[in-house]
């Protein structure tokens, strides 16, 4: 497997971020600290994703009724989990499934 690099200019603001991640990681070099550093900014912007995706969702107003009706379904829905006739799925699985871009 061919290796890759990639050549980061260490400017004040990358070496505050060093500086601050050394904190938490005493024996880290900064080539291995800017690793955790692009692990954790991939993880920031795939959660910023999610939330995007879940906030784009429409609110719905429900009443009383339709509350308990709902209520009802999602208890019916937990027992049948339980028996192992339904597969949950991750929010990952539903953006897959809705979202045709994704």
């Amino acid at each position: 497997m061919a290796t890759k690099q990639i050549r980061i200019n260490k400017t004040r603001q990358v070496e505050e971020f060093l500086n601050a991640l050394r904190m938490q990681y005493k024996l880290l070099s900064d080539a291995e600290l800017m690793k955790v550093a692009l692990s954790l900014a991939y993880d920031f912007l795939q959660r910023k994703r999610i939330d995007a995706w879940i906030d784009s969702l429409p609110t719905i107003e429900l009443t009383d009724e339709e509350q308990e009706s709902l209520s009802e379904g999602i208890r019916s829905l937990n027992e049948e989990r339980a028996k192992g006739g339904i597969r949950t799925m991750s929010v990952e699985e539903i953006m897959a499934e809705t979202d045709p871009d994704h």
